[in-house]
């Protein structure tokens, strides 16, 4: 297959049968999720492309396009949330599903493009160009895939989706999916639907989909008492609705486009946080969050740290084994003060945690309405942590893998996503935030920072003893009214609310900005 040169990609508009009919079939019996209700009139309320979620796949040796091209058909047509559809309904949106796979209709509703880019630079402006592109959820498809070119050892894979249909987990799994469907092709097994799919460990995917597992697991949890006992749960441990503090004194916003600044820890720095995990008996992502409370604190003052965090809201086997729609976001309250030993903090993250895993099929969207919490329109409880290690390297037909991801979903002030995908790079640190309350110059400062940061927070769980308010939370040659200012919270009560925080946290600073 020769390959297209850079352009824009060419996509059908829709799968028609001849007369011109969609080919379509609803799912009486499979209902839309809360998760996917809400992102349905968020996206109905803004048509930008801030629920767009994915990943690109760096595959470091020769590819074949054609083959690729048929291990993504396979898995498209197996898949049923890549054959999904959202419509308006009477109740408010329906579920619907392509009859046929998407790949044999008269005139195929998707088409995976490869595109000659010669360098990383222009291949990464390409995606961020396409990325940017809204899905329509009515006539879809709610998936992109290219192939990019770099040189014929160098080959870029991307994956776009809108957050309706798939979350970050299924980014993984279905990336999985394509790379041993790859390796089965090229290792000379028939085109068929049959096509070994592995997860890790010696376990295998089923070669087929369906929806129905994360529908009935949902459908059950609401049915058997569970969800009662975690509605009660939730609004007894935060009946005191504690204030959202945060990095920036604007109300949080969702905005259609976010900033982000990217970087891997040093590796000395990596081997300090899954040293500190191991002293405290938990892993490693729990160090993570316990820095990260432990930075807020020590920029702001408070002491009450409610962090938003982000879970794949699957618990059995067969939901770890389904792309769609399930992860949640949750509130992670967490005690800290500068006397408190930082070892004891992640102890307290792992703790928290745990309690939070037992309780996160209870959407966080239901927990705002039980408490009518946050407020000023808040969708998360306070800057969001997402932490991923969705199991080993990708290899296609061999060949080694580097895999970056392009978005997490709808940023609202700050996210904190860490990555460690096994393969070999070490731990990942993304920084994402609102242009509406961020520059990109105090992104880059947060980012350089909070990386600093979390390597002396691990050092200091690693040595006992060691006080939080001992970890310096500034760069060299900031300013010491970085390490101890007064909160900087949002309540409600509007601009003059803001103001007064934002005055007292800094009185010689900005208070307010016009425009």
């Amino acid at each position: 297959m020769t390959p297209q040169h850079l352009g824009p990609i060419s996509r059908p508009t829709s799968a028609t049968t001849p007369t011109g009919a969609r080919r379509m079939t609803a799912l009486p019996h499979l209902e839309p999720s809360a998760a996917q209700r809400s992102m349905w009139f968020g996206q109905r309320l803004d048509e930008a492309a801030a629920y767009n979620v994915g990943e690109y796949t760096e595959i470091h040796g020769p590819v074949e396009p054609d083959l690729l091209r048929t291990a993504v058909r396979r898995v498209v047509d197996a898949t049923e949330t890549l054959r999904s559809r959202f419509g308006a309904a009477d109740d408010g949106v329906r579920l619907l599903v392509d009859a046929e796979p998407v790949w044999s209709t008269a005139e195929p509703a998707w088409w995976m493009p490869v595109v000659d880019t010669s360098d990383t630079g222009t291949a990464g402006q390409w995606m961020a160009d396409d990325f940017a592109t809204p899905f329509d959820l009515e006539r879809g498809p709610l998936f992109r895939y290219a192939l990019l070119r770099i040189a014929d050892d160098h080959w870029i894979w991307y994956q776009a989706y809108h957050h309706i249909a798939v979350d970050g987990f299924s980014c993984s799994l279905i990336a999985r999916r394509v790379a041993d469907a790859y390796t089965a092709l090229a290792e000379g097994a028939p085109d068929s639907p049959e096509l070994p799919v592995s997860l890790d460990q010696g376990r295998f995917l089923p070669p087929t989909a369906p929806l129905a597992p994360l529908a009935a697991a949902d459908e059950a949890y609401r049915a058997d008492g569970r969800h009662a006992r975690d509605r009660e749960y939730w609004t007894r441990a935060l009946a005191d609705r504690p204030d959202p503090v945060g990095l920036a004194a604007r109300p949080p916003h969702v905005a259609d486009r976010f900033l982000r600044r990217t970087g891997h820890l040093p590796a000395p720095a990596g081997d300090l946080v899954h040293a500190a995990a191991e002293r405290a008996g938990t892993r490693w992502s729990r160090v993570v969050l316990a820095a990260t409370a432990a930075y807020l604190h020590g920029l702001t003052g408070a002491r009450d740290i409610v962090l938003g965090l982000a879970v794949t809201g699957r618990e059995s086997e067969v939901e770890l084994a389904t792309p769609g729609m399930a992860s949640n976001v949750l509130p992670l309250r967490l005690s800290v003060r500068p006397d408190t030993a930082a070892g004891d903090l992640v102890r307290q993250a792992a703790r928290a945690s745990r309690d939070l895993l037992a309780h996160q099929r209870f959407r966080g969207e239901d927990l705002r309405r039980a408490l009518d919490w946050p407020q000023d329109g808040r969708r998360f409880f306070g800057p969001v942590v997402n932490i991923m290690a969705f199991g080993p390297e990708l290899r296609f037909a061999g060949n080694p893998t580097t895999r970056h991801n392009l978005s997490t979903g709808p940023v609202e002030d700050l996210a904190v996503n860490v990555y460690d995908r096994g393969d070999g790079n070490g731990i990942r640190v993304d920084l994402d935030a609102s242009p509406e309350h961020y520059s990109a110059a105090e992104l880059t400062a947060h980012h350089r920072r909070f990386v600093r940061f979390l390597e002396r927070f691990a050092a200091a769980a690693v040595e006992s003893g060691t006080v939080v308010g001992r970890v310096e939370a500034s760069l060299p040659g900031e300013e010491s009214r970085l390490d101890s200012p007064a909160p900087v919270v949002v309540r409600g009560g509007g601009v003059p609310a803001l103001f007064a925080a934002r005055v007292a946290a800094d009185p010689d600073g900005v208070a307010v900005i016009h425009g």
